[in-house]
């Protein structure tokens, strides 16, 4: 009779390890995504209050799981519809909690207030800093897991911050980043005196405000700070940012990858989107 049970007893513990688990359910199945309005309201160190419009792409129950989360900053003069199609969504495929944002700033007409002639790489690194402060105190985000994701200058952006708080992060994705961005500006402008209230970049109005402290600041120095995985990804024939800028940042990072995308200009095509997109969905994995 002990046999018996014993052998049944084994039976049921082996069919049992071959149930996947509620967590297993949950990563395997294909849950459709939904786009959530998302504002956050903090006060910047010069006393403005700034409220960022931003967008949550995420499967469809998100709210009721942990997972993790990447934070998509958009390029100059753009909007966050620039980053969440197609990168945001392929990423929220995944399962992941995505978040893309407008700065403040940060185009004409940005959903988060303020002018192009108010904005600044550093500028932009504080929006970036407050959301991502608010959204790793979500319960829906697995606050180990946390990456950001930066486009052009937002990928300088996402550098300033990430180097600022490498211990918040678990990694960044860095495309076609103007890395050069602070040696242009010396270029142009020796001092401080020498920049006009108003300059013309990209067809876009841009202030004073946004080459004052570029002028002293060396990305480069502060890149060896963030010693996480970093996924570089760079068009080999971008015509704003040479593919230089990326090779040297590889070397700089501690722990980074380059992949390049072959005739790939500053904008990559559908197809090129279809090379680099599994090459983040890898880093990510």
């Amino acid at each position: 009779m002990k046999k018996i049970l014993y052998t049944l007893l084994a039976l049921l513990l082996a069919a049992c390890a071959k149930e996947p688990t509620q967590a297993q359910q949950n990563t395997n199945k294909n849950v459709p995504l939904v786009k959530d309005v998302q504002q956050i309201s903090y006060q910047r160190n010069d006393g403005k209050q700034i409220t960022i419009y931003g967008e949550i792409i995420a499967p469809k129950d998100y709210q009721q799981r942990q997972l993790p989360l990447v934070i998509l900053s958009t390029g100059f003069g753009s909007s966050l519809d620039f980053v969440a199609h197609p990168y945001a969504e392929a990423i929220a495929e995944k399962q992941y909690v995505t978040y893309s944002f407008d700065f403040y700033g940060g185009n004409d007409g940005s959903r988060s207030g303020g002018s192009m002639t108010e904005m600044s790489p550093f500028t932009e690194a504080d929006d970036l800093t407050a959301v991502l402060n608010y959204l790793r105190e979500k319960p829906f985000v697995d606050k180990n897991n946390i990456y950001l994701f930066g486009f052009s200058q937002g990928g300088v952006v996402s550098s300033i911050v990430g180097t600022q708080n490498p211990d918040k992060l678990k990694g960044m994705i860095l495309i076609n980043t103007a890395f050069m961005l602070f040696d242009n500006a010396r270029n142009a402008f020796p001092t401080v005196s020498h920049i006009p209230p108003t300059s013309t970049f990209l067809g876009k109005t841009i202030g004073k405000v946004y080459f004052e402290r570029a002028l002293s600041y060396n990305i480069y120095a502060e890149l060896p700070k963030f010693n996480k995985k970093v996924l570089i990804i760079q068009g080999e024939k971008d015509n704003l940012v040479p593919l230089q800028c990326a090779q040297q940042a590889q070397r700089t990072f501690p722990n980074a990858t380059l992949k390049t995308i072959p005739n790939g200009g500053h904008i990559f095509t559908n197809k090129q989107n279809a090379i680099l997109i599994p090459y983040i969905k890898e880093y990510l994995k």
